[in-house]
């Protein structure tokens, strides 16, 4: 029996040296009583003799044995969330479902096809409004319709005016194309700027945060650093590499909430409208996966179970893939090989279920006014011949050589606006203003940059035949236009969209790499594909004999274009198996299967050449995103555990006196240098461990006992303590938890 006077902290961890738990029990002496028990305790709690206040996780494991649902664990900001705990909870919750009828079970697996379903509708929603005005705003910067200003261009026909017509002077046309441009691209970045998030700088200002003899006994508070907190803007970039991580289990509150998607969704079109060399299927997994993540609050099974909650967002970023190229396949294999963690069977299928209903839906705004969800519609009249290989290869070298270039120098000048532009809003938009100006301005002169983005890689996957526009022409040899002036256009093209897609991603507004890269890679297959054309016309060589047979020209630059795309993209993110599927879906073309494998094959390998990091790994990396990526293999040597580990990392020795201050000075001293997730060592008289606690659970334990004595003492010990362990031995106690009890009289 415990003593009365006695109050008790329990905490049970797994894992340490006995294979035992390492319990605490905070002790006062009895004329000492604390001036404010517990806040959170009725007053009809203070009269029993024996109260117990436990967290989420023991109260979610007494009610499951009650048949009940269960509460929501809470899990800090910039924390990792408990696999262990939310499979038994899950476990725990389908047993006692096991013994309902049939009819409950029916129900419950309703619940995973009707969320799946109403995400997937709600990005085909998403997708569609962004797409329509998306294009309404990038039409804006030449003109505008007379009869309703929000129709595009080729809906209003005889209305649209210019603004050369509009003005009178063929000059205010530049002015205007770069002014509203400049006006969309500055509202994206204020849209973005606005909305700031202070977050710990989870770097920390070094690699060894912990003074010298950092311990529970002479641990003193340290003010924090500048480095301690930073500011985050959630709204800017991709968003796949955070995706990525919270899939991974990591929390980062906020970032899939309903402020940040208004934010993306809004500062997307903006961006995407402004001409800036961005592109929008990053954000649109973003956006999906804030529309999964707010979703899940419609059934509690999901809402209370972070594990559950990552499979849903798992299945809306496939969703993201899906609405933002029109390819419902190849998003699930995205969300498979790039951004999931961990994706089960189960997981598989509502992936591919939640990405065809959004396609479905998206199909009903017919975005590329062509009838159909494929962005790119292409055929080629000639099949590719043997000799062409080796071109196929050469430009797959070139995109493994393109996205290491383009990893590399992006990610120093990364380095340098987190380093000069820090907590700034002013520097930002300044240079958002600048590289909008600069890229309208470079841009404008040549019809090839001046296009959008999309309708420019569509151009170079077409092939050259006698009813191609005029914009596609300028890829195409035949009337006046030469070669010469051909690859004068596309090496002009690949040198600007090249430049400017470096200096565009990391800017403080929402952006994208994938069809830029795609763009870069498709400008120099064609280039590849124009000259290998132009090399059979002039050259009768043995090399080019299977040409002979062939009438006309036997040569299609457009599927260097595609091989191209392909290559770039698997250069910059790594990814292989799913581009190919997103192209051959994009395209409607299952005929050049080979050559596009060769090239993606051929540029993942140059690329891990120099490095075997994504692009979304360094953004990773630069934000200090924990990631143990399970396709990276580990070396494991010799060393022993002593010594990796650091002579001075911070640790509690069970065997001296430990008091509520000591112990809550090393703990906050430990929060403030950013180490949120860290652990703390439990060591003995000759420091040797004997367990370990993590900092945030026991922070969580600390925190309770603000109102008590900071003499009261910290006892640390091998088991439970004893009347929690006889009253919690039927409920599992054998599971990661923390609970606090109280005896009091």
């Amino acid at each position: 029996m415990s003593d009365p006077n006695e109050s008790s902290l329990l905490i049970s961890e797994t894992g340490n040296a006995s294979g035992s738990y390492s319990s605490i029990s905070v002790s006062r002496s009895a004329d000492k009583k604390p001036q404010n028990r517990f806040n959170f305790l009725r007053a009809k709690s203070l009269q029993a003799k024996s109260s117990h206040v436990m967290t989420d996780f023991w109260r979610y494991t007494k009610q499951t044995h009650d048949n009940k649902t269960g509460e929501r664990v809470w899990y800090d900001s910039y924390t990792t969330i408990n696999w262990l705990e939310d499979s038994q909870k899950e476990q725990t919750r389908l047993r006692n479902l096991s013994t309902k009828p049939r009819f409950f079970r029916f129900i419950d697996t309703l619940q995973d096809w009707s969320l799946t379903i109403i995400i997937g509708v709600l990005c085909g929603i998403a997708a569609g409004f962004i797409s329509e005005s998306t294009e309404v705003l990038t039409e804006l910067k030449t003109g505008y319709c007379r009869k309703n200003w929000w129709l595009q261009h080729h809906s209003c026909k005889e209305d649209w005016v210019t603004w050369s017509t509009y003005f009178g002077t063929q000059n205010m046309e530049f002015v205007m194309f770069c002014f509203i441009g400049m006006v969309l691209s500055f509202l994206a970045s204020q849209l973005v700027l606005k909305n700031p998030t202070v977050v710990p700088n989870i770097i920390g200002s070094n690699n060894n945060p912990q003074s010298s003899n950092f311990t529970a006994q002479n641990s003193k508070p340290t003010v924090p650093s500048s480095n301690s907190v930073r500011i985050a803007y959630y709204g800017a970039g991709s968003g796949i590499p955070e995706v990525k991580t919270i899939l991974s289990g990591f929390v980062i509150h906020g970032y899939l909430g309903f402020k940040i998607l208004i934010v993306k969704s809004v500062g997307l079109i903006l961006a995407v409208a402004s001409g800036i060399m961005v592109g929008k299927e990053g954000p649109m997994v973003h956006i999906a996966s804030c529309i999964g993540n707010i979703s899940t609050r419609i059934y509690p099974k999901y809402a209370n179970n972070e594990s559950r909650k990552r499979q849903v967002i798992s299945a809306s970023a496939a969703a993201g893939v899906s609405v933002a190229f029109g390819a419902p396949i190849g998003g699930v294999l995205f969300s498979l090989e790039e951004v999931s963690y961990y994706f089960s069977n189960s997981t598989l299928l509502y992936s591919f279920l939640c990405a065809l209903v959004a396609a479905v839906v998206l199909r009903a705004f017919d975005p590329f006014g062509t009838g159909k969800i494929v962005m790119f519609k292409v055929f080629y009249d000639n099949n590719y011949k043997w000799f062409e290989m080796p071109f196929f290869l050469l430009i797959g070298i070139f995109g493994g050589l393109w996205g290491s270039l383009y990893i590399k120098y992006n990610t120093k000048l990364n380095v340098l606006r987190r380093k000069y532009f820090k907590s700034s809003t002013f520097l930002p938009t300044i240079e958002v203003l600048i590289i909008t100006f600069f890229s309208l301005a470079i841009s404008y002169p040549n019809l090839a940059t001046r296009m959008p983005l999309p309708s420019m890689v569509g151009k170079l996957f077409q092939s050259c035949n006698p009813d191609h526009t005029k914009e596609s022409s300028m890829f195409c040899v035949g009337g006046k236009r030469t070669y010469d002036q051909v690859f004068f256009n596309l090496a002009y093209a690949l040198f600007i969209r090249g430049f400017l897609t470096i200096i565009s991603f990391g800017l403080k507004i929402p952006s994208g790499l994938v069809l830029p890269s795609m763009s870069i890679g498709a400008i120099f297959g064609r280039i590849v594909g124009t000259f290998v054309q132009y090399a059979v016309e002039k050259f009768d060589w043995r090399f080019f004999s299977d040409c002979a047979s062939v009438k006309g020209s036997c040569i299609t630059p457009g599927l260097y274009a595609l091989v191209g795309a392909g290559a770039a993209l698997t250069g910059a993110t790594r990814t292989t198996i799913s581009v190919a599927v997103i192209l051959f879906e994009l395209t409607e073309s299952l005929t050049y299967t080979l050559p596009v494998m060769i090239a993606i094959v051929i540029a993942k390998w140059v690329a891990d050449v120099f490095d075997r990091s994504s692009i979304y790994d360094k953004v990773m990396d630069l934000n200090g995103y924990p990631l143990l990526d399970v396709k990276t293999n580990f070396i494991f040597n010799k060393l022993c555990s002593g010594d990796i580990v650091s002579a001075d990392s911070p640790a509690i020795s069970v065997d001296q006196i430990n008091t509520v201050a000591s112990v809550t000075k090393l703990v906050q001293s430990i929060r403030k240098e950013g180490h949120f997730d860290s652990g703390i060592a439990l060591v003995n008289r000759s420091l040797a461990l004997v367990g370990s606690i993590s900092c945030e659970e026991l922070y969580s334990a600390i925190n309770r006992l603000d109102e008590w004595p900071t003499d009261s003492e910290v006892k640390f010990t091998s088991s439970p303590i004893e009347s929690s362990k006889s009253k919690y031995s039927n409920s599992g106690s054998k599971r990661n938890f923390t609970s606090t009890s109280i005896n009091s009289v």
